[in-house]
């Protein structure tokens, strides 16, 4: 408020320094001096000469009020203002030509003078009123089919920014159907279209728009859109999980670039290598990204190098290069470092920590991590303190809008003063000359009988004389109706300015507020610390009493009994500790391959014929990784995989191991057990109704786990490898297929191979789907099989 008051203070010394410095004579008060100073300040090239003419042309106009000659000056100075002028210069003279427009103008002019001030609005974010003044343009009748247009898009654009989405979509339809728009403004339509449908979430219809944008503009001189329709595409394939489709439009992206705009290549580049990371592709993944990178190099793009080092970084992480990846994250941090791009820093150090924690540097880890949380806080406080400022700047905006028009306010009843005491003036020389003129005719009477006819003359004008006093009376008696008018709509005003300085005093304690909490959840996070490291240190030092105890009971030889005691308490305690080793031992192991490890320390690997294996995976994980914390993510996948072990408990399947998102399962591995391709079908569809069920308790703004699960049948390899850290695990080319299966199945699908299918295909319904390649295996069929 205070900036407020002294910029109105700021506006008014100005117009006072005017006052002094625009000496006007009174030969110069009439519409012919207004015109010709009007006309000498748009043929001058010089400002400060412009804004003198059309200055003293405004203000002669609105002492004599000439509409025509204030209109003109106004739209001069607001095309002055045009460029790098003051906002609220533009806003004083935009507000100024529609008061005067609205008063004289005809219906293209208030239809353009509303636009004018829409645009305004518009670019100082404040949608609300850029909605209002678009939408009163529209009422009026416009002259030119470009105005109309600019106007009903304006409606749309201002719409979408306050998300209305819904009368966007309909306003748009109302522009869409004028007559007589050329490709430009179709193209913008159709584009305006695709943007309102992405944020409903309505896809289909988001690529409709692009896919009509694309024949829209093949052949005409809008081709170079090409590319980035192509890549539009590509992004809203990838929302609806088409993820080959997606693939072949970033494709096209860059095939189609014939004018090599580089910023595009690197980002569809950049998408090939995301998506192909999410299908644990990383030979794939890492030639695209390398290409982005080296493309974003050439041109400069830091921010883009540092996004693609970090998901390179992600890639050899996921595929245990850990060696690699920490060389490649390193690398990012120098570059984010160095120009102070916040967000990849942020992302690149909870990379880090991910790597320290693998290679069990967990110090290091706790590090990282801490350095990413910092990060992502001054991020968020920054991003915060923006949207307050924008907030911040709009109100001050809107206050000194409305001090504008209490200045005018002030300014038409002062005009309206001065018009009173003139009329109190004329109407004083009037009844003078009434009177003169009387004596006059007295004078006339006395001296001359017979000029009877012309005292009869002068009487009618006495008369006439009487009624215009009579009628500035009338008028005076007006003036002062309006002036006590334009007195209560100032109060209005005032009351209005001083509710607002109430808001903005309960904004600054509410700010205040919201500091004092991020100072406390600050205490309380060091707080929490400080008892973590007491609790630390407390623990070392009950380590270090419990050696010291024990180093002085092996002096005492002589208590025998007392060690004996320890012993005793000591063995019950192996027996249970040994006993929970062969508890999580049996866990990971089959009961054959556990007893054989515990007898000979060593485990032989064995041969089966008949097992059935399953893949799980979800698709687009990396998205979804994207959209949650590493803390939800792992506590989601948790769940999750819990789930899908009951329902192989349920069906008496063994879980082999997990990989990142994925989950490997089988059956036919113990000793005497065929494998169960029923029991492995059955477990495999109630796997993938769980997600469904999983994924209808979600809200819409969280996203979706779709999953791909993939069986076959044949004979493995199962065995231990390790010697201090055991993991059990199968090979063979039954287990190579059953992934095949897996990532060449759709999601929410079962896909099964052809020697699987021969086993179940009497108890389920299936649906034959080709043929895929199998690496020394030819080509194999596959088939979808759900319940009958």
């Amino acid at each position: 408020m205070r900036f407020c008051l002294i910029y109105i203070s700021i506006i008014l010394f100005h117009t006072m320094c005017v006052g002094q410095d625009v000496v006007i004579q009174e030969s110069e008060v009439n519409k012919e001096v207004v015109d010709l100073y009007n006309g000498i300040a748009s043929n001058h090239s010089i400002e400060d000469s412009i804004y003198f003419y059309y200055n003293k042309s405004l203000l002669i106009a609105q002492r004599i009020n000439y509409g025509l000659g204030q209109i003109e000056a106004c739209k001069g100075l607001i095309e002055l203002n045009k460029g790098e002028g003051s906002v609220y210069e533009k806003l004083r003279y935009s507000l100024m030509l529609v008061s005067l427009e609205e008063k004289y103008g005809d219906e293209n002019s208030k239809a353009l003078a509303h636009l004018n001030l829409a645009n305004l609005y518009y670019k100082e974010r404040l949608y609300t009123k850029a909605e209002q003044n678009y939408a009163l343009g529209v009422g009026y009748n416009v002259k030119t089919q470009k105005d109309s247009y600019n106007l009903k898009l304006g409606v749309v654009q201002a719409q979408k920014n306050l998300a209305k989405y819904a009368e966007a979509l309909s306003s748009l339809k109302r522009v869409s159907l004028m007559s007589g728009l050329t490709l430009a403004q179709q193209i913008q339509v159709k584009k305006e279209r695709a943007d309102i449908c992405h944020e409903l979430k309505a896809y289909e219809e988001e690529l409709l728009s692009y896919k009509g944008l694309l024949s829209l503009i093949n052949g005409t001189e809008f081709q170079y859109l090409e590319p980035t329709v192509w890549n539009n595409i590509g992004y809203t394939e990838k929302y609806l999980g088409r993820i080959s489709e997606s693939k072949n439009s970033f494709k096209s992206a860059i095939e189609s670039n014939e004018e090599k705009d580089l910023t595009l290549d690197a980002g569809a580049y950049y998408n090939l290598g995301l998506i192909y990371q999410n299908e644990e592709k990383p030979d794939s993944s890492i030639f695209y990204l390398e290409r982005s990178k080296a493309i974003s190099n050439k041109i400069n793009d830091y921010e883009g190098q540092s996004k693609c080092l970090n998901l390179l970084a992600m890639v050899y992480y996921q595929n245990n290069d850990q060696f690699n990846a920490g060389k490649t994250v390193e690398k990012s941090l120098n570059l984010a470092n160095r120009f102070g791009l916040s967000k990849q820093a942020a992302q690149a150090h909870e990379i880090e920590s991910f790597i320290h924690q693998e290679l069990f540097e967990f110090e290091e880890a706790l590090v990282s991590y801490k350095k990413y949380l910092s990060i992502r806080d001054s991020l968020s406080t920054l991003e915060q303190n923006n949207k307050n400022k924008i907030l911040f700047d709009q109100y001050r905006f809107e206050q000194i809008e409305k001090q504008l028009r209490l200045i005018w306010a002030k300014g038409e009843l002062d005009a309206i003063d001065l018009a009173r005491v003139r009329a109190e003036k004329e109407v004083q020389e009037e009844r003078f000359k009434t009177k003169e003129k009387e004596n006059q005719l007295a004078l006339s009477r006395i001296k001359n009988s017979e000029l009877q006819a012309r005292e009869q003359l002068q009487e009618l004008l006495l008369m006439e004389e009487r009624l215009k006093v009579e009628n500035k009376n009338k008028e005076l008696s007006l003036i002062q109706r309006d002036n006590a008018l334009k007195e209560l709509a100032l109060e209005r005003e005032r009351l209005v300015i001083s509710e607002n300085q109430k808001e903005i005093e309960l904004l600054a304690q509410q700010n205040e507020l919201e500091r004092q909490e991020r100072l406390n959840e600050e205490q309380e996070y060091q707080n929490k610390l400080k008892l973590v490291f007491g609790a630390l240190l407390f623990i070392v030092l009950i380590l270090f009493g419990i050696l010291i105890a024990y180093r002085q009971l092996k002096k005492r030889k002589k208590k025998i009994e007392m060690q004996s005691l320890i012993i005793a308490a000591s063995k019950e305690q192996i027996e249970a500790e040994k006993e929970k080793s062969e508890g999580l031992l049996l866990n990971i192991l089959p009961m054959g391959v556990a007893e054989e490890l515990k007898a000979n320390g060593s485990a032989t690997p064995k041969s089966y014929d008949n097992v059935v294996v399953g893949f799980t995976d979800f698709s687009g994980f990396t998205m979804i990784s994207e959209k949650m914390t590493a803390v939800e993510l792992v506590h989601t996948l948790d769940q999750i995989f819990n789930e899908f072990d009951k329902i192989i408990d349920k069906y008496g399947l063994q879980r082999i191991k997990t990989i990142g998102d994925a989950y490997m399962f089988a059956s036919g591995l113990d000793e005497n057990e065929e494998g169960k391709p029923y029991d492995s079908v059955l477990a495999a569809l109630e796997i993938r109704d769980c997600i469904n069920a999983y994924n209808s308790k979600l809200s819409l703004d969280e996203p979706q786990w779709n999953v791909r699960i993939g069986l076959n049948s044949g004979s493995v390899v199962a065995g231990v490898i390790g010697t201090n850290k055991f993991a059990y695990d199968i090979w063979g080319d039954a287990v190579n297929i059953a992934s095949r299966m897996e990532s060449s199945g759709q999601v929410g699908k079962v896909n099964v191979s052809g020697a699987t299918y021969e086993q179940v295909k009497s108890d389920f319904k299936t649906e034959h789907r080709g043929k895929i390649k199998a690496k020394n295996k030819g080509e194999i069929d596959m088939y979808f099989v759900e319940r009958k």
